[in-house]
Parts: C-alpha cells; sequence; structure tokens
C-alpha cells in the first residue's frame, strides 16, 4: 500500500513538471519573436526537452504503467461516460505504458548525454 501511494506521488510529481515544461515550451515554438533569440532558444529548449523526456517517461513508468499493471484497474472515458475496461486488457496496456516510459527515460538519458558531450567541447 505504502509503495503505491509512493509511485502515485512520483507519477504525479512527473506529470506536473512535464506540463510546466511543456507549458514553457509551446508559447517559445509558436510565437515568431521568441524563435529568432537565439541564446534563449538554445538553452530553454534543449532544458524543457530534457525534463518532457524525462519526468513523462517517469509518469508513464510510474502512473500509468506500474500502478496499472499491478491493480489491474484502469477507467476509459468516453464523452464523459466512465466504463471500466477488463483486467487483461488493462494489464495488457499498463506493460506498454511501462515500454513506453522505459523507452522515454532511456532517450532522455542519451539526450542528456550527447548535450554534455556537446557542452564539454
Amino acid at each position: 500500500m505504502f509503495e503505491r501511494n509512493r509511485l502515485e506521488r512520483i507519477g504525479n510529481v512527473s506529470g506536473i513538471v512535464a506540463g510546466i515544461a511543456s507549458g514553457i515550451l509551446i508559447p517559445i515554438l509558436f510565437v515568431p519573436g521568441l524563435k529568432d533569440i537565439e541564446w534563449l532558444t538554445q538553452s530553454v529548449v534543449t532544458v524543457s526537452g530534457f525534463l518532457i523526456l524525462f519526468f513523462g517517461g517517469l509518469f508513464l513508468f510510474t502512473s500509468l504503467g506500474l500502478n496499472v499493471m499491478r491493480s489491474g484497474e484502469l477507467n476509459q472515458m468516453i464523452l464523459f461516460i466512465s466504463f471500466p475496461i477488463p483486467k487483461p486488457i488493462a494489464r495488457l496496456l499498463g506493460f506498454g505504458f511501462f515500454l513506453l516510459g522505459c523507452l522515454a527515460l532511456l532517450c532522455s538519458l542519451l539526450y542528456f548525454l550527447a548535450y554534455a558531450i556537446r557542452w564539454i567541447r
């Protein structure tokens, strides 16, 4: 029980951080004047991209992956009508989210290493 609450907290915090990073990145990409400021776009886009990959992957890994695989409970909401998904399908979807989160975490670490190597040069 304690471990599940901890995983939910990690997932909630990582989802919030990824959302904030997305909120910072979207205006830079779509506001024409901000694209022209090279120092801003180079540093902020790099850091925001890493934060979105890492914390988004952590969110997928914990909240949508491990918790759904363990509990087998997932509610699907279509047009404001919520209905439960059968446990085997929910666990399969949880495993898919788990793999997607692992892939995002791996990509974020490779992204960080590439940025660190470029920064060292």
